[in-house]
């Protein structure tokens, strides 16, 4: 069943129905409330209109069938949970003017390869990508200076981290069991690396670590079974 919305979607409008398999948001449309769509599992089309500024938490929660999203330029924010355990979604380019991702907002989204993300973001909730089993590379943009706990925990087909010269802090468990990460090149204005948070990357054979940082977390290099057992700072 397809479903045309001319007006904001409110709070779990259309939460748990299984026989919605398209939606088109038209102009008009701000904002999808929270769990509007949670649980749609046929949902496999959804087109949003220019307008759409907010996608609430958990807006798509457990819609494991939608294979893609196109954002509108419009985006702002990505609030929490909102694309949590959408299983099937292979790709994510974010516009230009989004600036907040929610915690846990692509949580176990499998089968996402690639993901493009702006210069306008501001701020990567926790646990934002965890799970996300496929994910290959991550450029992380340009004044960030956070990395949030668990951020790429268990993206175990990550092969290629770009860090930000303004990133200052790495989340505990922010890259654990990321086992196929080869290499990892840390800005010079690193100050900690959290508990964790390379616990089990087993492919990881190299990583500078700054003269100017100031800590590492218990057990933040834990079973780096390919890293030299001594390391310089």
């Amino acid at each position: 069943m397809h479903i045309d919305i001319y007006e904001n979607v409110t709070q779990e409008q259309f939460a748990n129905n299984l026989d919605i398999t398209s939606v088109t948001i038209h102009p008009g449309v701000t904002s999808i409330g929270p769990y509007a769509f949670y649980g749609c599992r046929s949902l496999q089309s959804v087109t949003l209109s220019q307008g759409v500024t907010t996608i609430g938490s958990h807006a798509f929660y457990g819609c494991s069938y939608l294979p893609s999203i196109t954002f509108p330029e419009s985006l702002e924010n990505i609030d929490n949970y909102a694309f949590y355990d959408c299983s099937c979604l292979t790709s994510l380019t974010l516009p230009n003017g989004v600036t907040n991702i929610g915690y846990c907002a692509f949580y176990n989204c499998r089968s996402l390869e690639s993901v493009t993300l702006p210069a306008s973001i501001e701020r990567l909730g926790d646990y934002a990508f965890l799970g996300c089993h496929s994910l290959q590379s991550i450029a992380l943009p340009e004044g960030l200076t956070r990395l949030g706990v668990s951020m790429f925990c268990d993206c175990r087909s990550l092969q290629s981290v770009s860090l930000p010269s303004s990133l200052k802090t790495i989340g505990d468990y922010a890259f654990k069991y990321c086992n196929a990460l080869p290499l990892v090149t840390l800005p010079e204005g690193i100050e900690w690396i959290g508990d964790c948070a390379f616990w089990g990357c087993i492919s990881l054979r190299s990583i500078n670590l700054p003269a100017g940082i100031k800590g590492i977390g218990d057990c933040a290099f834990y079973n780096c079974t390919s890293l030299p057992t001594q390391m310089e700072v």
